[in-house]
């Protein structure tokens, strides 16, 4: 009305296609540690690993997935001193699909992620300007995340044996069903990432054109995505604490370490901020800032 609103939106349809194949010791690994009486570094020359970690199976995957995201906002000119700006934003990211059918993720799509957007600009007079701002963004469950559930049966063993044979660490192993593996499990209530933003500040005109800017910012973050790694050995009465019974020791003889992806993070992030910009010459500037913060 009266050219005080201005109205803007947009959005985007992305389609996400990942082909090939993720190596987690698909050549194996083995870990040598003090073990045996013995110093790690002997016991890389006595050939005589702790540990041996491989997967063993079809690595090779093709996922796809969609991205939506819309926005609307309005840029109001409240005054000649006062401006808010008003927006929100949407945005889906949907579960990926294997297309050869060898797993299914067990989330659901993420689809109720709106975003609202606040900034407002005030003259506050003598030169003053004070500026303010809140949002919310969203993150995606990204592939290194996802792709992790390649790794379970019955396309792939991801194996740990412990006090191996440096030359044959799966000697006599029949790899099927019944076989210990370790795990990589992700929660059936995964969902995205989100974090809450804002800010405000106070910024004023100096001598030369100079401008002073004193500021605050900060961020709330949560649902981050972390593994935790369970089923671990633990001291058992009457069984040698060593890295021969480790698999002896563990609370699911079905497993070794089972691995879960969940949403199990939360983020701060609070900072205070003084910058001085002064121009100069055919369009250089000088700037000069300090910034204490804390996460």
């Amino acid at each position: 009305a009266g050219g005080r609103h201005q109205i803007s939106a947009g959005g985007d349809v992305i389609r996400f296609q990942l082909n090939g194949t993720e190596s987690n010791n698909s050549r194996g690994q083995f870990q040598f540690g003090n073990n045996f009486g013995r110093t790690a570094i002997d016991n890389l020359r006595w050939g005589t690993p702790n540990m041996f970690e491989g997967s063993v199976g079809d690595l090779n995957r093709g996922y796809r997935n969609w991205m939506l995201n819309g926005y609307v906002a309005d840029r109001w000119k409240v005054s000649t001193r006062l401006q808010i700006t008003l927006g929100l934003r949407y945005m889906l990211d949907s579960r990926p699909k294997e297309i050869h059918e060898k797993e299914q993720l067990p989330y659901q799509t993420d689809s109720n992620n709106f975003s609202p957007r606040f900034a407002v600009a005030w003259q506050a007079g003598k030169g003053w300007v004070a500026r303010a701002m809140y949002t919310t963004t969203f993150g995606q469950i990204l592939p290194v995340t996802y792709q992790q559930i390649r790794y379970n049966p019955p396309n792939v063993y991801y194996l740990m044996v412990p006090d191996p044979n440096l030359v044959n660490p799966l000697g006599g192993m029949v790899i099927g069903p019944g076989t210990r593996y370790s795990p990589i499990w992700i929660s059936p209530d995964l969902a995205t990432p989100y974090s809450h933003q804002y800010n405000a500040g106070l910024e004023r005109k100096l001598v030369a054109g100079s401008v002073l800017r004193v500021s605050y910012l900060g961020s709330r973050s949560f649902k981050l995505l972390n593994m935790y790694s369970m089923n671990r050995a633990v001291p058992v009465a009457g069984v040698p604490l060593t890295t021969g019974t480790v698999d002896q020791r563990r609370g699911d003889s079905r497993y070794s370490d089972t691995k879960t992806v969940v949403n199990a993070g939360i983020a701060y992030y609070d900072a205070g901020q003084v910058l001085w910009d002064l121009p100069l010459r055919r369009g250089m500037m000088f700037s000069m800032g300090y910034t204490f913060s804390k996460a």
